[in-house]
């Protein structure tokens, strides 16, 4: 990383671990983290799209976002890069929750939750709100906890929406080739 984006992180990851907080702001964004674990609740939720007639092309075009943005952040991205997490590399860093022995960048979580969510937003407009604040807060979790740099959560939000654009244009492809009963 260039020095100034950097030092930008290592400050912004310094100030979510000096700060004091209410404990229960930790469990919440523990929880928030713990739901998103291996793209959990975007595969649930999928799943039950998929399974219902009259949101079934979201579910698809949401499980190729998925699908897609697994593999290139996953699978090719992180390897490539492997840049180290914050308390790896950071003396007296501690995450409040259990660490990863996985690379940092881009991050995961917020890259699956904005790819799905933009399928979602794309296929039920007048629903988006639910789904953009929970995929922003999950995304905010990584850099509370400690799990990420904020660049790696800024850039999953980026490679998540790409993804999710993707997923709407391929997976409503897909869609076609569904059966439609």
């Amino acid at each position: 990383m260039p020095g100034f984006i950097q030092m930008m992180d290592v400050a912004v990851a310094r100030f979510f671990q000096d700060a004091s907080r209410p404990a229960f702001l930790d469990t919440v964004m523990a929880a928030l983290t713990r739901l998103a674990d291996g793209a959990m609740i975007w595969v649930v939720v999928t799943a039950v799209l998929i399974l219902r007639r009259p949101a079934r092309k979201t579910g698809v075009t949401a499980a190729t976002a998925l699908i897609l943005c697994t593999v290139a952040v996953d699978l090719i991205i992180k390897p490539l890069v492997g840049r180290p997490r914050p308390y790896m590399e950071l003396t007296g860093f501690v995450p409040l929750v259990t660490p990863l022995s996985s690379f940092s960048f881009p991050s995961g979580h917020a890259a699956h939750s904005f790819a799905v969510s933009t399928a979602y937003v794309r296929g039920c407009p007048r629903r988006m709100w639910p789904f953009l604040i929970l995929a922003a807060l999950i995304a905010f979790s990584r850099v509370y906890l400690g799990m990420h740099y904020l660049t790696d959560v800024l850039t999953g939000v980026l490679l998540g929406l790409l993804w999710g654009w993707l997923g709407c244009k391929w997976g409503g492809r897909l869609y076609q080739h569904f059966p439609k009963r």
